[in-house]
């Protein structure tokens, strides 16, 4: 009985090996199928056929939702709303990462950008949103800006498959992991996305990666000195017009023999070109002022501030200014409709700038009365100068510099003070 079940064991189990073999078989048949078709399929993807296949199948939608719009169902405004927002999106970004990056408005941009991401009901900008958040907080190099940088990826790479803003997380995590001392995940991040795409720019974040491991950070070089009469600090992006008086004064100074520096504040409109005003361009070239970036320090006998809007929002990457006498010019009042800003914030903001108390000079008389004429409780925040930039006969400039700049035989200059 023993020997009969066992050897009904056996058949059994032989029986069953047969079809495992056969499945097994089967599934290898199968599989190389799959090879076969999978590259077939990839072969024709990439394919002029199949592009023109790929466009002719959207050439279908599109004259279906054109018929759709003839008939009443669909404005025709929606036809390009995706493409339209995508492309609004990226060129949004761009004027964000110029105004933070370059201008150096750190804290309005921050904003802005944390705005966009706890608010927006379009994804697309909420991940472009996280990720120069995420960008900014990886660049401080510090534990806390990595960790602040992780907390925004998640929202970066949810619900997309673009390879773009999946390569540029995949090196975000990788620096701000490497900043919090995980080498080995960072380099297992770069190393995994490198399976999914063989790009330059995770080959190069890895080479960067692998060559700071254990290097210290370079100190900062020392702030150049840079003597100077007169410093005019305005947007020198603004029209000729907005500039024209500035343009006349550097060349009286010029006359005068006086050295005139110019400082670049800017106002925070993305409106403005990148560039600065032609005519601005040209005293440059030729050589009769200098324009200072951020990396040095100006020592003057006086600071001209106009337009000032231009310290309405905090910038950070500015020349340090050391000045005996500040004054601003005043060419519209706080509440205009165009240029307009809060006294308080532009005097705490100059203070920062130059460590000084300014005289804030109306333009002209109108100016003036549309001050004092108002109820304005930001008027408390400065102090507003007796005279006008301008009188009924003119500008009162070469009298202030007689005024303000006359050097004793020894070489005094006159202060705020004095």
């Amino acid at each position: 009985m023993a020997k009969a079940q066992t050897r009904s064991y056996a058949e059994e189990y032989e029986q069953l090996r047969r079809q495992l073999a056969e499945k097994e078989k089967e599934l290898a048949i199968s599989e190389n199928k799959l090879k076969q078709i999978k590259g077939s399929y990839y072969a024709m993807k990439n394919s002029n056929i199949f592009r023109l296949l790929h466009k002719a199948n959207k050439v279908k939608v599109l004259i279906k939702n054109v018929i759709q719009v003839l008939r009443g169902k669909k404005k025709a405004l929606t036809l390009f709303q995706r493409g339209t927002s995508l492309q609004t999106g990226t060129k949004q970004m761009e004027s964000y990462r110029y105004y933070l990056y370059e201008l150096g408005f750190t804290e309005r941009v921050l904003a802005d950008l944390e705005k966009i991401y706890t608010t927006t009901g379009d994804q697309h900008m909420k991940r472009l949103a996280a990720l120069e958040l995420s960008r900014w907080y990886a660049s401080k190099k510090t534990e806390q800006g990595a960790k602040r940088a992780l907390a925004y990826l998640p929202a970066v790479v949810k619900g997309t498959s673009d390879p773009e803003l999946l390569r540029q997380a995949a090196i975000l995590t990788a620096e701000s992991l490497h900043l919090l001392n995980h080498k080995q995940k960072a380099k297992h991040v770069l190393q995994k996305a490198l399976g999914f795409w063989d790009h330059p720019e995770l080959h190069q974040a890895l080479v960067i990666l692998e060559e700071s491991m254990g290097k210290q950070q370079p100190t900062p070089l020392p702030e150049e000195q840079v003597q100077a009469d007169i410093v005019f600090a305005t947007d020198f992006r603004l029209s000729e017009n907005e500039l024209a008086d500035t343009i006349e004064e550097i060349n009286i100074n010029q006359e005068r023999g006086l050295k005139t520096v110019l400082v670049p504040l800017a106002t925070y409109d993305f409106r403005l070109p990148a560039t600065i005003a032609p005519a601005i361009q040209k005293l440059i070239n030729d050589e009769v002022v200098d324009l200072l970036d951020s990396n040095k320090q100006v020592n003057c006998d006086l600071l001209i501030i106009k337009h000032p809007q231009v310290l309405e929002e905090k910038q950070e990457k500015l020349p340090r200014i050391s000045a005996g006498m500040v004054r601003v010019v005043m060419e519209s009042p706080p509440d205009d409709s165009q240029h307009g800003y809060s006294l308080r914030h532009c005097s705490r903001n100059l203070l920062d700038y130059a460590d000084k108390q300014a005289r804030w000079h109306p333009k002209n008389k109108q100016v003036r009365s549309m001050l004092t004429n108002q109820e304005n409780r930001e008027l408390k925040y400065i102090k507003l100068a007796s005279q006008n930039w301008y009188s009924a006969y003119g500008s009162r400039y070469e009298a202030f510099l007689d005024d303000w700049l006359v050097k004793s035989p020894r070489g005094d200059v006159k202060t705020d003070g004095q």
